[in-house]
């Protein structure tokens, strides 16, 4: 196994998180919301998990504005996630399927929302993940 410093680890973290930027920032979707079609990014996050760990975020969402929370990993990993409500009841996930993690929410009550990541598999421990949230 190769050791990866710190450094690496961040700068692999960077990358995934620009990447994420710049292909979700000029994406559309179908809204029932009056606010557009054009997704904003509004938080991100980067850090690193190794397989089996969970990182918790806590997120501010706004009473009816619609959130989409995108989460990507490194090459050689994959990440599940869930999104659940002040309250603990859980709101949407993506869990045990391919591709990129996403959940999606239009919100009925401002306050603390919170969004779970779990490394399900990492080739190189810890594996760089990111978290991106975009609204409208």
């Amino acid at each position: 196994m190769t050791a990866v410093t710190p450094k690496q680890i961040a700068a692999s973290a960077l990358t995934l998180l620009l990447m994420a930027a710049d292909t979700m920032t000029v994406a559309t979707r179908p809204s029932s919301t009056r606010r557009g079609n054009t997704l904003e990014q509004v938080e991100a996050y980067a850090s690193s998990l190794g397989a089996g760990e969970t990182a918790v975020h806590t997120l501010a969402f706004e009473k009816g504005r619609e959130y989409h929370l995108e989460a990507a990993c490194a090459d050689g990993c994959s990440v599940d996630m869930q999104l659940f409500s002040s309250s603990g009841r859980e709101l949407d996930r993506h869990v045990g399927a391919a591709g990129t993690p996403e959940v999606a929410i239009i919100t009925s009550n401002t306050g603390s929302y919170r969004a779970e990541v779990k490394m399900v598999a990492c080739r190189v421990q810890p594996c760089a993940y990111t978290l991106a949230v975009f609204a409208r």
